[in-house]
């Protein structure tokens, strides 16, 4: 029992909780109030050497604005560009 204010409170029971996933990620399970619910907990202890959303770290790589699919490129391989080029077209929901 969790206690929000005065004469107000939760009740919370801890059920279960998934291995970790190649992220290092978790779901807990608990109920809360009767009603089960599922929270996903990164698993600090372990270490992941998954790269997710990996940052441009090279001369030769370039660095997208938002997450999405490439869905056209406006330059041909060894062709010279200038600042401001437009390189491709990235399609985000």
């Amino acid at each position: 029992m969790v206690t929000i204010g005065p004469g107000k409170g939760i009740l919370i029971k801890y059920l279960n909780i998934t291995e970790a996933d190649e992220m290092g990620n978790r779901l807990a399970f608990f109920t809360l109030n009767g009603q089960t619910r599922s929270v996903q907990l990164r698993d600090r202890k372990l270490k992941v050497d998954k790269m997710a959303h990996r940052k441009a770290s090279g001369t030769q790589e370039i660095g997208a604005p938002l997450q999405g699919n490439l869905s056209k490129i406006l330059v041909e391989e060894g062709e010279e560009i200038k600042v401001d080029t437009p390189l491709f077209i990235i399609e985000a929901m």
